[in-house]
């Protein structure tokens, strides 16, 4: 019993190992895209934290002797350069969060949460933290604060709701919190050292790895980024898209990266037609014209009442199309009114990829009718309307309008009533102007 007891305890222990120490194998490669490179400022060694705010892209500085740190400030749309701030009080400002709620930014040194306002970059104060902390990131209402490879959830009161362990051997770095996950990123140092005691050798020197946890504690996936960047210091997300805040592998500037994918995805719908009478419409009558604002898109055939029409995305986006219904019979009269797709397009950050979904779920249809009081029983170029102007057949024509015909032709005895009463006045009235004449010699 006590072997079985070691044998257990064991491979708890072990379980943190496997679950943490992924090889590469493990994880997903991806590549990076450049954005922006900066310059170190003067008299400070390395960049340390970035956040983005409702307006700029801010990134933190520090000396070796974290005795001050600065900010640089950027636009956040077009990342033109606004200003630096120094000589602030902020220690190694290991990392930077945006409270939107709030229009605050964060940040963070040790235990002491430092605030400025977001417009002016004044110090509104400082908050001491439960935890020395090394990275933090605010969203959801939720601060997140990692500290010592060790995750702490807070509500705005900094009441704690959650913790968990992010063990790794690796060099951590700042955090973010985005959609309900936590990205953890790491540096492979590739040797012993004051922030890797153990290593493992399974990546190599220069190496960095970004974790993702939900806000429970689960792991998710990591991905991996191999040796060629620099150090990863810093990582979070704007209009959707992953940032990333490296320092160069020489230390002598920065570099913004955003990661690599096929900005491109497709997707299809099917549009209905719904009608009330047999027969109609044939496919070849009807077409779908698609719009954008008032640009013509495409006109797309029917196919057994349906058109199914697809669409091409490169951006995130919200994408608004007006469909419009077109038929190329001139002795049919319908009633059409327009429909409208929505579609969504996002950047999937677990996937890497573009995704699009459709808003409005339901199948959309074109409810159609025809103009009953224009048609009601009537045969028009072979095409019987029964009296509530229904496409029919002929006998339920027949029937329907209580048309009589004639055994011998098949004509609609009306019909023959009308033509003979034709040929009788014709007749009358030539035998009448004949007359005419035979008196007048």
């Amino acid at each position: 019993m006590k072997h079985k007891i070691f044998l257990i305890f064991f491979l708890f222990l072990l379980c943190p190992i496997f679950t943490f120490a992924l090889t590469r194998e493990e994880m997903e490669t991806i590549s990076l895209e450049e954005v922006l490179r900066f310059d170190v400022p003067n008299g400070y060694s390395a960049f340390q934290g970035m956040a983005f705010t409702n307006q700029y892209l801010v990134v933190s500085a520090s000396k070796s002797v974290n005795s001050s740190a600065a900010l640089i400030v950027y636009q956040r749309s077009s990342f033109e350069f606004v200003k630096i701030i120094e000589n602030l009080p902020f220690g190694h400002a290991n990392d930077i969060a945006y409270d939107e709620s709030n229009n605050e930014i964060l940040v963070v040194d040790n235990n002491v949460l430092h605030v400025l306002d977001g417009d002016t970059f004044d110090i509104k104060g400082q908050k001491n933290l439960p935890v020395n902390s090394s990275g933090i990131s605010k969203r959801d209402g939720k601060y997140v604060v990692l500290s010592q490879k060790k995750m702490y959830i807070y509500d705005e009161n900094f009441e704690l709701q959650n913790s968990f362990v992010a063990d790794t051997n690796l060099v951590t770095q700042g955090i973010s919190f985005f959609e309900g996950m936590v990205f953890y990123p790491c540096y492979e140092v590739g040797r012993v050292s004051t922030y890797e005691p153990v290593y493992d050798g399974i990546l190599d020197a220069g190496d960095n790895v970004i974790y993702v946890y939900d806000n429970s504690g689960i792991f998710q996936k990591a991905f991996y980024l191999p040796s060629g960047y620099g150090e990863v210091e810093a990582i979070d997300f704007f209009n959707g898209r992953c940032y990333l805040l490296f320092n160069s592998p020489d230390y002598e500037y920065g570099i913004l990266y955003t990661f690599a994918y096929d900005n491109h995805v497709s997707t299809s719908t099917k549009v209905a037609i719904n009608f009330e009478h047999n027969g109609f419409p044939v496919a070849s009558s009807f077409k779908a014209n698609v719009y954008q604002a008032n640009d013509l898109l495409k006109t797309v055939p029917m196919t057994d009442g349906v058109y199914e029409l697809s669409f091409d995305f490169d951006n995130p986006g919200i994408y608004e199309y007006r469909v419009n219904q077109v038929a190329d019979n001139q002795f049919i009269h319908y009633d059409s009114k327009d429909i409208f797709l929505t579609f969504l397009v996002n950047y999937d950050i677990m996937e890497n990829k573009l995704v699009a979904s459709q808003l409005n779920e339901e199948l959309p249809s074109f409810e159609n009718s025809v103009n009953k009081s224009a048609v009601s029983c009537e045969e028009i170029s072979g095409i019987y309307y029964d009296k509530n102007g229904n496409v029919t057949n002929r006998d339920e024509f027949v029937n329907s309008c209580h048309v009589v015909e004639n055994p011998q032709t098949g004509f609609p005895v009306s019909t023959i009533v009308i033509v003979s009463g034709c040929i009788l006045c014709s007749t009358f009235f030539i035998m009448l102007c004949g007359r005419k004449k035979i008196y007048n010699i």
